[in-house]
């Protein structure tokens, strides 16, 4: 069920104010994790990088688990800390070509890596590995179904390209996307709005005719809002819900309920 600002159970001090539903709404962008995608992963199972190490050694780097484990983390947040952005990202598939690159054997006989195709799989072997659940969220399908073609749809995630992109075609909704912008391939994150602002241009639609659906206060709907969007903020158990961050113009309790809320808009013309 949808509830426009002030409405919604557990939302508390909202302004009043709330999304026209009959304004021209020419494109829905999402947060794809925790809004369409239920996704659960631990990244700090020793067994991963246990599995991640013994692969490892057929491309000559000798590494235990609790080493591998170790440098990953101390890479990524060495990525972060020389950042020069306010929302920093970090880039997984550097952290991997640092981390093979570094401790590489050079004495082993062994064929040159393509490093290429080399950092691409072994970044979504790490994904795999450390992926306990992922499965599409109750009702997604059949909105995202119903919304395309008659409004351009899109995502703008914090993510890795290697994370997002094959989870998106393992659940079959990729091909409903008109535009993906992922934080992983710019250096930052949410709030920021350069990645709003780069999916509204690649959508061709100003932002007063964009709705943003996202699941934390802080980073979505803060980031949206600044962007000149309109927002819906859903009620998962991901995510940051403080209004004090971001007041959202609309609270759902499943993005299904989206639908709702914009039956009554015309279709998108050509």
């Amino acid at each position: 069920m949808g509830y426009p600002r002030g409405e919604g159970p557990g939302i508390r001090g909202v302004c009043e104010a709330s999304m026209d539903q009959k304004a021209k709404v020419a494109a829905v962008l999402f947060e794809p994790y925790g809004a369409l995608l239920e996704i659960e992963t631990d990244e700090r199972d020793w067994y991963a990088y246990l599995n991640l190490a013994r692969f490892l050694e057929y491309r000559g780097v000798s590494l235990t688990a609790d080493a591998l484990r170790w440098l990953w983390f101390e890479t990524l947040a060495r990525q972060v800390g020389e950042s020069t952005e306010r929302y920093p990202e970090v880039d997984a598939r550097a952290a991997w070509r640092e981390i093979v690159s570094t401790h590489r054997d050079p004495c082993r006989d062994q064929p040159d890596l393509d490093f290429g195709t080399f950092l691409a799989d072994v970044t979504m072997l790490h994904r795999a590995l450390t992926r306990r659940t992922l499965r599409l969220m109750e009702g997604v399908r059949p909105l995202l179904e119903g919304l395309h073609g008659r409004l351009r749809l899109g995502v703008v995630t914090d993510a890795q390209p290697d994370y997002i992109l094959p989870e998106l075609e393992i659940t079959g909704i990729r091909r409903l996307f008109d535009v993906i912008v992922i934080s992983g391939a710019h250096g930052y994150r949410k709030p920021d709005t350069r990645l709003f602002q780069e999916a509204l241009a690649a959508a061709g639609v100003p932002p007063h005719q964009a709705l943003f659906v996202g699941v934390d206060t802080g980073r979505d709907i803060a980031g949206a809002r600044a962007a000149g969007m309109h927002t819906a903020l859903v009620l998962t158990p991901y995510g940051s819900k403080d209004i004090a961050l971001a007041e959202p113009d609309v609270v759902l309790d499943r993005t299904a309920d989206l639908a709702g809320l914009l039956d009554t808009m015309p279709d998108r013309t050509a």
